[in-house]
């Protein structure tokens, strides 16, 4: 049998990955979305949702959504844009730093679980590499392909 394509590798791997993040941050009552706007309102505070949705690579919709449950559990909080009201700027608070400290320690155990057989050079190939097929999806997201390509 020929090896499994990279592509198919890689889609068979996040969505492992996918759900072993899933139930470990689901067990804080948290989605990996919200996981994901955290971190970024964490390296970058006061954010509007077109931003972070650009930032995400996610709809605006999907993070206005995210950020709800974010500000019930008190994690984010929600302010008026000083000069456009119309604009929801988003802003982490202390929890919201904590829960995300807590989530890291996770994170970091998960990480070195799927490192286990990688040498360190291995573990930091396998990142940049991951990083550029990241990169590749930036320039073409919409990824077609069709019969001709």
């Amino acid at each position: 049998m020929a090896p499994e394509p990279l592509t198919l590798l890689v889609a068979r791997v996040g969505l492992g990955v996918h759900g072993a993040l899933y139930r470990r941050l689901g067990r804080r009552r948290l989605t990996v979305v919200q996981h994901r706007v955290l971190r970024t309102l964490a390296a970058s505070d006061g954010r509007h949702f077109r931003q972070l949705a650009r930032d995400l690579r996610l709809r605006r919709q999907t993070v206005v959504a995210a950020s709800r449950g974010l500000a019930a559990s008190g994690l984010v909080t929600r302010a008026a844009h000083p000069t456009d009201a119309r604009v929801v700027l988003l802003s982490i608070t202390d929890k919201g730093r904590g829960v995300l400290d807590q989530l890291q320690q996770c994170i970091d155990r998960l990480e070195r679980l799927l490192t286990v057989r990688l040498s360190p050079r291995q573990a930091t190939d396998v990142t940049r590499a991951l990083r550029l097929i990241d990169e590749s999806l930036l320039i073409r997201p919409q990824f077609e392909v069709t019969g001709s390509e």
